[in-house]
Order: structure tokens, then sequence, then C-alpha cells
């Protein structure tokens, strides 16, 4: 994936076009040796790649499990807040399939044939031949690991790649499923290299000894598709992410590619679609991004849809005669149009240029992150640069408002975590949210209470709130913790110290503070899978010395009072009681609804932004906050507030 043959480059002079960013250079001097805001909203990736790089390091399933513990602890330390796994690689699976066989590196690489000959041992469950057996799943595996911190999990798929060859002696073993590139006798599947019309699913160059499918072929693209739906399926992933999704060079057609694109065309009509051969080729893969796509939506709406590809797109003039691989003319891969049609969420283009370089990183960067029609760019960053490249190059996707980044890879990342986390990465970051796919965020966290456990212990607990309006439950709780008494800023993601999966009902986490000395202030919000965020709960306070129980009810009155924007009111409840908080007009009329749940032991701060049910802006005047707290069905307690709205 990141290594560019260099067969498939073509040397170029002062050709392409080329845009010149001045607003760039401009921001790159502003900003060079500035400290950089660590963004709340960030997508924060890191690719794993299989085949032996990353994952597996060993044949036994107990070592394998151990080295995806490692890749989650390494993700969550460093505050990554998503994994790129790489699902399937060179035809091969690192996840139960009934399409492709499991992947060799699972089990042993390389096996020998009578004559001598090496070819790859697959079709093997990992774990299944060990003593005693230990079969497991990788991906699955992961997930599970994954989800008590919130790291997403995306399937990363080489698409249309299939084998590069040392030699073309190299032989697949069977196995079942079987490996699509060979036949029920263990030998190249001929009819994958037929020369007719449908028999033609490979794309092959004999001095690269490179192996593709043909994106031309339909039956290869609902080939693909049904891999596509299994993981959907069958696996709770966030996203997929399409690696290899271009041809593999220029003037790279095969039989079937021609047959297809000739099918549309006649002697009388001409083309009606004015297609040449490449725009044929480009719109090959189209209609396999928006086959899955579509379907991927219909399945699970909230899964993501992805893509990385090589850094430059297409057009660029370089002061002496340099060598590089575009996108657009030599890949016929075309993500800026997949996302104008709206049938990707997210690209990640693979920017593996140092800042200054002919191939300036930040103007490839810029020139992506300009052209993708409001979709998420995630910039793809060559972890094996040194640690200031990689910071610096962090800094300038910030500069510029990307999205995120992914660094390549596992390994590479390993060697200056310490450093990642020192300077780029010191707070939690939440993937941002896609307003397209949704953007109706969830309710907020009902009923938060604190008790103390010791003196730097304490323990929050909270209820799961009503769906909202789409009915979606929420999928994650960002918990918040600052200093003092005072409201949080919860824009601020410094003030973040988890992000923790929801429970089924009743929620607990367990906080150890910097300091029993002082005291620290608690909210909590609500995050649905595609990240959108509730507003906060209730505010909850530790204490210095001996812990503050609650004895009797009370509302307190409102502060500020008069107010022009929010009021804020704090209330007790000295036993488990279901409490009903609204706002009334002068005349006795219903305004909003702003509490209704259980609530135990506890004082707790809400607020109301002076709008009614419906959203509205109400106008200046007096109104009243009344707290109806009842006990086993008997009101225990009733109290009214006035406060006064000037606006």
């Amino acid at each position: 994936m990141r290594c560019i043959h260099f067969e498939e480059i073509r040397t170029v002079n002062f050709f392409s076009k080329i845009r010149i960013f001045t607003s760039l250079v401009i921001i790159s001097l502003i900003f060079a040796d500035q400290i950089f805001t660590q963004p709340k909203f960030e997508f924060r990736g890191l690719w794993v790649a299989t085949s032996g790089l990353d994952f597996p390091l060993s044949v036994r399933a107990r070592d394998q499990k151990q080295e995806l513990d490692r890749i989650v602890e390494f993700a969550r330390a460093g505050k990554f807040n998503a994994i790129i796994f790489q699902v399937l690689a060179r035809g091969q699976a690192y996840y139960e399939s009934s399409i492709v066989p499991w992947a060799s590196y699972l089990t042993s690489p390389l096996m020998v044939d009578q004559d001598g000959t090496l070819y790859p041992n697959l079709g093997t469950p990992p774990g299944t031949k060990e003593n005693p057996p230990e079969y497991y799943d990788p991906l699955k595996y992961l997930i599970l690991k994954a989800k008590p911190y919130g790291i997403e999990i995306h399937a990363w798929i080489n698409v249309y790649n299939l084998l590069t060859l040392p030699d073309t002696s190299y032989r697949l073993a069977i196995s079942q499923p079987r490996h699509i590139a060979i036949d029920e006798n263990n030998r190249w599947n001929t009819k994958l290299f037929a020369k007719n019309s449908s028999g033609e699913w490979l794309i092959t160059s004999d001095n690269l000894k490179l192996i593709w499918l043909d994106p031309a072929n339909p039956f290869v693209r609902n080939y693909l598709l049904s891999i596509v739906v299994e993981l959907v399926k069958n696996y709770d992933i966030d996203a997929i992410h399409f690696d290899y999704i271009r041809f593999p060079g220029a003037y790279t057609y095969g039989d079937s590619f021609n047959y297809y694109f000739a099918n549309r065309t006649d002697p009388i009509n001409g083309n009606p679609y004015a297609l040449s051969r490449d725009d044929f080729a480009r719109l090959s893969i189209e209609r396999f991004v928006r086959a899955v796509y579509d379907t991927v939506k219909k399945l699970k709406p909230y899964v993501k849809v992805g893509a990385t590809t090589p850094g430059i797109y297409q057009g660029w003039r370089l002061p002496i005669n340099q060598a590089y691989f575009d996108l657009y003319r030599d890949g016929r891969s075309d993500p800026r149009k997949w996302a104008q049609l709206g049938i990707i969420d997210y690209h990640a283009p693979q920017v593996y240029w140092n800042i200054g370089s002919p191939y300036d990183f930040r103007v490839i960067a810029q020139d992506w992150n300009a052209n993708m029609y409001d979709r998420h760019v995630y910039i793809g960053i060559y972890g094996e640069n040194p640690f200031s490249e990689v910071s610096a190059q962090i800094n300038f996707t910030r500069s510029i408002v990307t999205e995120g980044n992914i660094i390549f890879r596992y390994t590479n990342a390993k060697s200056y975590i310490d450093s990642l986390i020192a300077t780029n990465y010191q707070t939690l970051s939440i993937p941002p949210s896609m307003s397209w796919k949704d953007n109706i965020p969830p309710n907020p966290p009902s009923g938060l209470t604190i008790r103390k456990l010791t003196s730097e212990n304490w323990q929050l607990v909270w209820f799961n709130p009503d769906p909202a309006s789409d009915g979606e439950k929420p999928y994650l709780y960002v918990i918040y913790r600052s200093e003092g008494t005072g409201t949080i800023d919860i824009n601020n993601p410094g003030n973040i110290i988890a992000i923790i999966p929801s429970a089924t009902s009743v929620n607990i986490y367990n906080d150890k503070i910097p300091d029993t000395t002082k005291i620290y202030t608690y909210v909590i919000t609500s995050l649905d899978r595609l990240k959108n965020e509730s507003q906060p709960s209730n505010s909850v306070i530790t204490s210095v010395g001996l812990e503050h129980i609650v004895t009797e009810y009370e509302l307190h009155p409102g502060y500020p009072n008069p107010f022009n924007s929010i009021v804020n009111f704090k209330f007790s409840v000295p036993e488990l009681s279901f409490v009903d908080i609204r706002i009334f007009d002068v005349l006795g009329r219903k305004v909003k609804k702003i509490v209704q749940r259980m609530h135990t032991n506890g004082t707790y701060q809400i607020y109301w932004d002076g709008k009614d049910e419906s959203g509205k802006d109400v106008p200046s005047g007096v109104y009243f906050c009344r707290m109806l707290a009842t006990k086993d069905g008997k009101i225990a307690f009733a109290k009214t507030q006035k406060v006064s709205l000037l606006k």
C-alpha cells in the first residue's frame, strides 16, 4: 500500500498544471513556530498492516491475541481514536469468511510442496491446529478489545490488488473457500485468465508479476461487494476502508475491460456516453464505490465508507524531471468525484512527502483539503519519517482545518509514541461527526450523581436517557472534569478524561482525582454512533474532607437572575425519587420540560436556554421553574423559583 513500484511510476517534465496556494505559504509562515491547539474533534487513525508487517508476528493464537492487546493499548495510551486494521490482503482474510480463505500468516506463512515449491498455507483457522485448540477470530477479538475505550475499528480492504509474485511458479494452496486466483487442482485459475468476455477477472503485468482484479468486470464488482456485505453484516465495524482502489498503472487494460468498453459503442452511434477508455476505467471503479455505499447505507447506516489512495491526484509541475504516480491519469481513480456524488464519507490520501520537498506535503495536503466537497479528509502521514517531521505535518493538517490524519503505521509510530503524547496528542479527541449521515444529537445523560470511595477515588453514576427523535440511544459517553466549582467548558478537550461505551441501563465510572486538596466538577455528554454530541448532563462536585450527604430536598434560586441567554438551577434529592422540573409563564402555561427522571441522593445542576419545547426563543418576561419530586407515588417535595428573562 505505502510503496509505489518503480515500474508503475512515470517520468514527467514541465507538463501538467499545478495549483499555487499563496495563502498556504502565508499560513505555513504564521504557524511554523507556534504550539497548535489540540482539537476536540479530530480523527486520529493508526494503520495496522497484516501479512506479517504489524501483525501477526507469531503463528500461535495466544501470541497473536497478546499482539492485538498491545495494539489496542498502544492506541488507547497514544490517544488514537481509530484503528484501521487490514482485514483483506493478497486475497486472504484476517476474519472468518465464507468467501475468502484464512490468511496463511495466521498459521504458517509458507509450506513446502513435494517438489520443493513454497506456497502459502491458506484456509486454516487460527489456533485450530494447536494443542489444545485455541480458535479465535482476529477481527472480532480486536473489536471486543477496542470497544471499552471508544476506539473505532475500520476494516481495511485491499480491493483490486491481489498478488505480487517473485515468480509465476509460486503456487497457492487448496483451501476452503479457495483463493480467487487458483482452481480446484491447485493451479492458476485458467478461467480468470481466459480470453473471453466474462471469464477474465484478472489484470496481469509480466515484468512486475502483479496480479490485480479487473475493475471493469461486473463479476469482479459483485464478488468484491459480497465481501463487503459479509463484513458489514457479521462484524460490529465502524467503517469500510478501501486501499488499492485503482488500476495498477498506466495503460493496464485486460481483455475483459476491452470487451465491456466495446459494448458501450457501436459502428453507427459511436460512443453515446462520450467516454474515453480512461473515462470508462474511472466509471468502472465509481460503479463499485456507489454499489458499496448504497448497500452499506441500507444494511447499517452508521457504517462509514472511506478510501486511501496515492497522494498526488492530478497534474503537477516540477522544477526538474521527477517520477510520480498520478492517481487520476495512471490509476484511473477519482475519489474527488465520489465525494462530489456523495458516495464516500472520507478520503485518506497518502501524502508521503516531506514539508519543503519538491512534492511539498503542505501543497498536496491543501490540494486535497480544498477539493473534497465537504466530505472528510484524513491526511495519510508517513510514520517512518523522523518525529519532528511527523509532528510538523500533524500541526499543518490542523492549521488548514482538515478533519484529521492517519499515521502509517503501528510499527513506525512505536518509536516516538512518548513524544507524540507529550506534544501533538496531549488530549483526547472525538472523531468528527458526519452531518450528511446523521445530524441529530442524542439526549444528555440523566441523573448524574457522585460518591466518594476514598479521599482520591470518586464514583460517578448516571442513567441512560430516552432515545433521541431519530430513535438513537447514546453509544458512548464523554466524561469531563475541571478544577473548581464553575461551569465546565466542554469545548476544551483538556477537560475530557474518558470516553466510554454506554451500559445497558445504569452507567458507572470510577475516577482518581489529581489532588485531594482541591474540588472538581464533572459533567457528562452522550455521543451517538456517528459522534453527534448531546448537551451536558447536570454537574456534580467533589468535596474536600467529609463527604457531603444530601438530607433534604431543595430547589435553589436560578442564577444569573435576571438572565439574557441561559439560567442555571441547582436542586437536591435526599433519596431515590422521581423528579419533574418544568418552566411556566405568568399565565401558568407550560413552556418547557427540563427534567423528568429518577434521581438518587445528590445535588444536581440544570439549565434553561430561554426556548420553548419547539426550540423557539420565548419573549422577555417573568417565568417560573417548578420542581416536583415524588416518592413511591406520593408527592415528597414541591417548590417554585421565579426568574426574569431580559433580552
